[in-house]
C-alpha cells in the first residue's frame, strides 16, 4: 500500500467560466471556461513543491472525465495521475461564473458542488493524510472535527481511517466572514491547526473597516490571537493580497510576509482567482518542508499565489528532458530565494536603522 498524501482537500473541482464585460454589459472578449475550484487551486499551490502522489484530491468522474474530457486529460497528464483519486457520481458538472464588468469582480455557482465530508475519503488513497485544507462555515468545521474524531475512533482495527486525525487549515468561506458569524467562529477555532481568513473577512467579523497600516494589520491578528478558545499551538494567517500575509502565533508574535510580486511587477497580475487557496496549498507544503515553522512556511504559500495570478486559470507546467518542473517558465526555488533575500534585506535594514 502506497504512503498517505501530505495534503488532501475538502474543496471543489469545477469549471470556472470567465466573462468579461463592459460597465454598461457588452461583451469585450469572448468567455473563457478553465478547469478550477478552490481544492484543485489549493492541491496546485501544493504541487508545486510537492510530488504528485504527496497532494491529492477527490474528483467526481461524472464532472470532469466525462463531460470536459479533452481539458481535463491535458490536466491528469502534464500535474501526474497520481494526484487524482476517483469517486463516481452523476448528475451535471459544477460550475461557477467569475464575472470581471468593468473594474468589477463577481463569483456565483451555476451549479453547486457535490458534497465531500471526511467520511468520502474513508477507502481512496487519501486516507490518513497528514493535512487537510478546509473552506467552509464555522459549524461545518465544527462538524468536520467531530467526524475525524468518529472515523479516528472506530472500534475496528482493520478500519482504514482508525487513528486519522489531520492537521485542518482552515479557510473561513467568506459567506461566513459577518459579525453575526463571530461567536462559531471562536468556537471553530478550538478544533483548527490554521486559521486563515483574508484581511477584509478578518476585519468584517470583527464588525471594524479593513486595515490599511501594518499596525493596524498587526493589531487585527492580535485579536485572533488573543481569543481564549484558540490552542496555543493554533497559527493565524491574515491573506493580504498584493501586500502579501500577516502572520502570528501566541509563542512567535506577528510577523510580515511580503507578496512575491512588488507594486513595480502588478503587471505581472492578471487574475486573482484561486490566488487564495493556492497560498494555502504552499502554506502546507512550506510547513512540510520547514518542520511545521509557520513563518518560513508563509514564503512558500506568498510564491505558490505568484505562479496562479499570472494568468487565468491554473500555472502552466512544463517538464524538461532533464526531469525539471518549469512552472511559468520559472522554478519555484527560484522565487522563493528572491523572496527569502528580499525579507533578509529588509529585516537588516530595519535592524540598523
Amino acid at each position: 500500500m502506497s504512503s498517505p498524501p501530505v495534503l488532501t482537500s475538502i474543496g471543489t473541482v469545477l469549471i470556472d467560466c470567465f466573462t468579461f464585460l463592459n460597465a454598461d454589459g457588452s461583451e469585450t472578449k469572448p468567455p473563457l471556461h478553465q478547469i478550477g475550484g478552490g481544492g484543485l487551486y489549493c492541491i496546485i499551490g501544493s504541487r508545486l513543491w510537492l510530488r504528485p502522489e504527496e497532494t491529492r484530491i477527490l474528483v467526481d468522474t461524472e464532472e470532469m472525465v466525462e463531460n470536459r474530457p479533452a481539458q481535463f486529460e491535458d490536466l491528469r497528464v502534464k500535474f501526474g495521475e497520481e494526484m487524482w483519486a476517483w469517486r463516481t457520481s452523476y448528475g451535471a458538472s459544477v460550475k461557477a461564473l467569475i464575472e470581471y464588468k468593468g473594474k468589477e469582480r463577481s463569483f456565483r455557482y451555476e451549479t453547486p458542488p457535490n458534497p465531500i465530508t471526511p467520511y468520502s475519503f474513508v477507502c481512496t488513497p487519501l486516507v490518513q493524510a497528514k493535512y487537510l485544507h478546509l473552506v467552509s462555515s464555522p459549524l461545518e468545521a465544527l462538524s468536520t472535527s467531530a467526524a475525524f474524531e468518529s472515523i479516528a475512533s472506530s472500534a475496528s482495527t482493520s478500519y482504514e481511517g482508525k487513528g486519522w486525525k489531520p492537521r485542518i487549515v482552515w479557510e473561513p468561506h467568506p459567506m461566513f466572514c459577518k459579525p453575526e458569524y463571530l461567536e462559531d467562529l471562536i468556537k471553530a477555532m478550538a478544533v483548527v491547526d490554521v486559521l486563515s481568513p483574508n484581511h477584509d473577512e478578518a476585519a468584517a467579523l470583527l464588525s471594524l473597516p479593513p486595515p490599511s497600516t501594518p499596525a493596524e494589520f498587526a493589531s487585527l491578528l492580535q485579536t485572533f490571537l488573543d481569543f481564549p478558545t484558540l490552542p496555543l499551538t493554533t497559527s493565524v494567517v491574515l491573506r493580504c493580497g498584493a501586500l502579501g500575509a500577516c502572520v502570528g502565533t501566541r509563542s512567535g508574535g506577528v510577523r510580515w510576509v511580503p507578496a512575491y510580486w512588488k507594486e513595480e511587477e502588478k503587471e505581472e497580475v492578471r487574475d486573482v482567482t484561486g490566488a487564495g487557496n493556492s497560498f494555502l496549498g504552499g502554506l502546507i507544503a512550506g510547513l512540510e518542508k520547514e518542520g511545521g515553522d509557520i513563518f518560513r512556511a508563509a514564503a512558500y504559500a506568498c510564491v505558490s499565489a505568484s505562479f496562479v495570478v499570472q494568468q487565468f486559470g491554473l500555472p502552466e507546467l512544463v517538464t524538461t528532458v532533464e526531469g525539471e518542473e518549469r512552472w511559468n517558465g520559472d522554478l519555484p526555488k527560484d522565487r522563493l530565494e528572491k523572496l527569502w533575500n528580499r525579507m533578509d534585506a529588509t529585516s537588516s535594514s530595519s535592524s540598523s536603522s
